[in-house]
């Protein structure tokens, strides 16, 4: 499934797309360089590879005109939980609402699978990413070791509040 979007002034336009394995096989590389810059990153291939229950129905690549990648979003089925384990932006590209876009069709997906709850892992230090996610309504549910806070979210809240913001 591919969506194209429109965008505004402060919007990039992308198509999101399902990440399957050989796009991801063929684009690694793409997705370790978007990474480079965020403190505490340690995934490589062997990481982005691994199989997990509903991986490849739940994550999302973002992809520009030239269908390079733009932003992704990793997730897998845990519990009856959505688990987002990676949630990446081209840093020359955050701000421009890619995030919100790939955000809002995980939760578009969440809701038709009638999954209640999107959960993520983040650690403290990381000020904005914390703050856009608070701004889409996740809650703080746990800390744990080595200053990762533990953050959950009901999709059609966090839809909401982005669709609201958009406004």
């Amino acid at each position: 499934m591919e969506k194209k979007t429109n965008s505004t002034k402060r919007e990039k336009d992308c198509r999101i797309k399902t990440l399957d394995k050989i796009f991801l096989e063929n684009s690694v590389h793409e997705f370790i360089n978007i990474a480079k810059d965020v403190k505490h990153e340690y995934w490589q291939k062997e990481h982005f590879m691994i199989d997990l229950p509903g991986k490849w129905e739940y994550s999302l690549v973002a992809v520009g005109a030239k269908n390079d990648v733009i932003g992704y979003v990793i997730a897998s089925k845990k519990d009856s939980n959505i688990h987002i384990h990676k949630f990446m932006i081209k840093k020359s590209l955050r701000g421009l609402a890619i995030g919100k876009k790939l955000l809002t069709e995980l939760c578009n997906r969440c809701m038709d699978a009638r999954i209640k709850t999107v959960t993520l892992k983040v650690y403290q230090d990381n000020v904005r990413a914390i703050g856009f996610y608070k701004r889409c309504l996740f809650k703080r549910i746990g800390v744990e070791k080595g200053g990762i806070l533990r953050m959950s979210a009901v999709p059609k809240q966090i839809k909401d509040s982005i669709e609201n913001k958009a406004e």
